[in-house]
């Protein structure tokens, strides 16, 4: 699953990491940003590092991210 993630932001990378990106990679940028991970004290180190993963990714197809 983590690997067809990070497939995906990969393909994504050249659309959207442009701040001037189309309509449609805005859009899918902004539908990602929804999944950004929330922390809680019951994360586990495993929950905490892929979440970690996720805004890494997130942040080199998107740009800077807004973590929760």
């Amino acid at each position: 699953m983590k690997t067809l993630l990070v497939l995906c932001f990969s393909i994504l990378l050249v659309s959207c990491a442009s701040v001037n990106g189309s309509e449609t990679s805005r859009t899918i940028c902004r539908e990602l940003e929804r999944d950004l991970p929330t922390y809680s004290v019951k994360d586990t180190p495993q929950t905490l590092e892929s979440g970690a993963k996720f805004i890494e990714v997130f942040n080199a197809v998107c740009g800077v991210a807004n973590p929760r």
